[in-house]
């Protein structure tokens, strides 16, 4: 038993690892870019849909828009409590 646990910690790992070097630069990015994108389409009609009023200066807008990426402790917390650590260990090679 102590085998199957060492083995999952060090895949576990593994995945954390490649999240860091490989995936959440390009996940950031990806983010930001979706942002932009949605901000433009809701900006587009946000008078027509009461999402914003205007004061003496500037328009007041009723929305944001947020975007976040797991910080590695919770990807971690995620990857065990809801079981998709192991679902991506059977399904890869690590």
């Amino acid at each position: 038993m102590p085998d199957f646990i060492e083995n999952n910690i060090s895949a576990f790992d593994q995945i954390i690892k490649i999240f860091e070097e490989d995936v959440k630069e390009d996940l950031e990015q990806e983010a930001k870019d979706l942002k932009k994108r949605l901000e433009r389409v809701i900006d587009k009609y946000a008078k027509t849909y009461n999402l914003e009023t205007q004061n003496d200066v500037n328009p007041i807008k009723y929305y944001s828009l947020k975007h976040r990426i797991k910080v590695i402790v919770s990807l971690k917390e995620k990857l065990v409590r809801k079981n998709d650590g192991f679902k991506i260990i059977a399904a890869s090679e690590i």
